[in-house]
């Protein structure tokens, strides 16, 4: 707690200060009818609240000490879906657009930010998934000795391939001051501890009746199990349905079993792509938090549809198998 509270001293700057030790987070937005904007700052791999203000004239200001670190602050409104992350570099902060379009939001500050925000335009972009992770990972290795790599590497990192990831990571300067490095260094290890040949981690999640469930429940009983990550709103996911649905129909004789995770919110959306997919298999779970789905967070999932194939013995033998690859390997493996 001591720790804490020294942290937030430092970062928040909301005693007095002259102009030349403080810097200005000004917001001019659209349609905000006297919204709440938060102010908040990763401390320890957690959000905490800096200071809140409610707009006036849709204009809000937050004023902030400058400190060495220049770490990223984050701006949210319970409105919006997402949280806009802001590299001021001890400088001057205006973010515009209008508040009920996400989209149209801009954020104006420093060069970090600029860089930022080219990257971001581009990723968000209709280019293909290639062109996007040869972008994310050229932006990382650009920024490797300041606080924007391990922001892009935590933030795009389903753009990286494991080894890509794990190299750049380790080329970040020890020294760097980056509130994202618990979190990557947490997602690094797991990349480590989920590879082939490693034994699965259990989760609990809930069924579509909502008791609780195990997948360790399912170790041993079938000679292969295929853990499947998706969601009923995600159209790759809907899209890689049927081959799931084939595997399943092919295999499930010679011992292939399904379990299905679902990073829906909405049960009434899950269940109705459960009858409408044909997902016939038992064994589907979710807690419900999109997302924020804790097995998703255990088994890495930065993206969707992912998938892990687990022996009868509880160990890793295949990740991320789509289509005739995923067809070609059960087949395979249950000859």
């Amino acid at each position: 707690m001591k720790k804490l509270i020294i942290v937030l001293l430092i970062v928040t700057g909301l005693f007095s200060c002259s102009n030349n030790n403080s810097f200005k987070i000004k917001l001019n937005l659209e349609d905000t009818k006297h919204y709440c904007v938060y102010l908040s700052k990763l401390v320890d791999g957690r959000s905490v609240l800096l200071d809140s203000v409610v707009l006036k004239d849709n204009a809000a200001t937050f004023k902030l000490s400058k400190n060495d670190n220049v770490d990223a602050y984050q701006i949210s409104m319970k409105q919006w879906r997402k949280k806009i992350t802001v590299f001021p570099e001890n400088q001057d902060v205006t973010i515009k657009g209008n508040c009920t379009d996400f989209k149209t939001i801009m954020v104006y500050a420093s060069s970090l930010q600029s860089d930022l925000n080219d990257l971001n335009a581009k990723m968000n972009s209709d280019d293909s998934d290639e062109h996007k992770s040869e972008l994310a990972i050229d932006a990382a290795k650009e920024n490797i000795n300041n606080v924007l790599a391990p922001y892009i590497i935590y933030t795009y990192k389903w753009a990286f391939p494991d080894s890509d990831l794990i190299k750049i990571f380790e080329a970040i300067p020890q020294s760097t001051q980056s509130s994202f490095m618990p979190m990557l260094k947490s997602y690094v290890d797991n990349i480590q501890r989920l590879q082939p040949g490693n034994p699965y981690i259990d989760f609990v999640q809930q069924n579509i009746d909502g008791s609780s469930f195990e997948l360790s429940s399912l170790i041993g009983k079938s000679e292969l199990l295929l853990v499947d990550f998706w969601a009923s709103w995600c159209p790759d996911c809907r899209n890689e349905n049927p081959a799931v649905v084939n595997v399943y129909s092919k295999f499930k004789k010679k011992g292939l079993d399904v379990l299905s995770v679902s990073l829906d919110n909405d049960s009434n959306a899950w269940k109705k792509a459960i009858e409408d997919d044909r997902l016939v298999w038992n064994n589907h779970v979710s807690d419900l938090k999109g997302w924020a789905n804790e097995a998703a967070k255990t088994y890495n999932i930065a993206f969707i549809p992912q998938n892990v194939l687990i022996d009868k013995n509880g160990t890793i033998v295949a990740k991320n198998l789509y289509g005739n690859d995923l067809y070609n390997f059960i087949n395979t493996y249950l000859d």
